[in-house]
């Protein structure tokens, strides 16, 4: 049992800036040892942001960015306050329930909107015509992490971990803060198990209620594989849950999480013209 041990307690035991002895960069590699600094960086994931990214003064970075906004500002007042700003509503403020759903692994590629001629995503582009089309937003990463991580907190992606899986994760503003403060409740409901990911851990530590697989009864659940179960079932878990809120006077904003389109591509049989487990595209039209 200690042999076992020992290579953990050789990686968790020792201070990972034990080599950096020096300045120069060059000598504190030379001083490390391979083996612990494969496995510190394995799980670990962290990287020193000031050492391998390019940066800029913070004072220039603040104005940068505070000029983008539409009111002039002068750099005193930058300083002070570096992103604030009014936005003065020009209509009455209503309180109306919000859905938001974030769809595993899709992109705009797939829609007739943006020039595919598949017709592999017709409810999503029946969206597009009808509703409010955004043409200049870019993913922050290939992850599912890093989207919950941009669409909960309005943040760029950290180096290393996605913030949803490192520690400390917790009572931090996000869009679910916003909405709670105005009487809302945020809920987070996803298609599989709360745990993976860190999600439970990140998302209840933010004042979300989570909702997952686990709500379904064994007989409401048509299909799963490994990721969850099949996204109408996880539509009908949300429908039926916020439908007892409405009824109830509760205001909410739910956050929906799908996870049929993801390898292997598997959902019920005869929901669409595509056989299930033949590949991404039957994946996105069944979703």
């Amino acid at each position: 049992m200690l042999l076992l041990l020992a290579p953990f307690a050789a990686v968790y035991g020792l201070d990972a800036r034990y080599k950096e002895f020096s300045n120069d960069a060059q000598a504190n590699e030379i001083a490390g040892n391979g083996y612990f600094d494969f496995w510190h960086v394995f799980w670990a994931n962290e990287i020193d942001y000031e050492r391998f990214y390019k940066t800029i003064p913070l004072q220039r970075a603040l104005v940068t960015i505070a000029n983008k906004f539409a009111r002039p500002r002068v750099e005193a007042e930058i300083s002070q306050r570096p992103f604030e700003r009014t936005v003065v509503n020009t209509e009455p403020k209503k309180l109306l329930n919000v859905v938001l759903v974030s769809i595993e692994s899709f992109s705009a590629e797939f829609m007739a909107a943006f020039g595919n001629k598949q017709n592999i995503t017709p409810a999503t582009d029946k969206l597009a015509t009808e509703g409010l089309l955004f043409t200049q937003f870019y993913a922050t990463g290939t992850r599912t992490v890093r989207g919950l991580e941009a669409l909960t907190l309005s943040v760029p992606p950290t180096p290393g971990h996605s913030i949803v899986k490192r520690p400390n994760n917790d009572n931090l503003l996000t869009i679910g803060e916003v909405f709670k403060e105005s009487g809302y409740e945020p809920i987070y409901l996803y298609g599989g198990y709360r745990y993976f990911d860190n999600m439970n851990a990140f998302f209840s530590g933010n004042g979300y209620t989570v909702i997952d697989r686990t709500a379904l009864k064994p007989d409401e659940i048509h299909f799963a594989n490994i990721w969850g179960v099949a996204d109408e079932d996880l539509f009908s878990l949300a429908l039926r849950e916020l439908d007892k809120r409405h009824a109830a006077g509760v205001k909410f904003f739910a956050h929906v999480m799908t996870t049929s389109n993801h390898r292997p591509f598997t959902y019920p049989a005869g929901r669409i013209d595509i056989a299930s487990k033949s590949g991404w595209d039957g994946g996105v039209k069944y979703t």
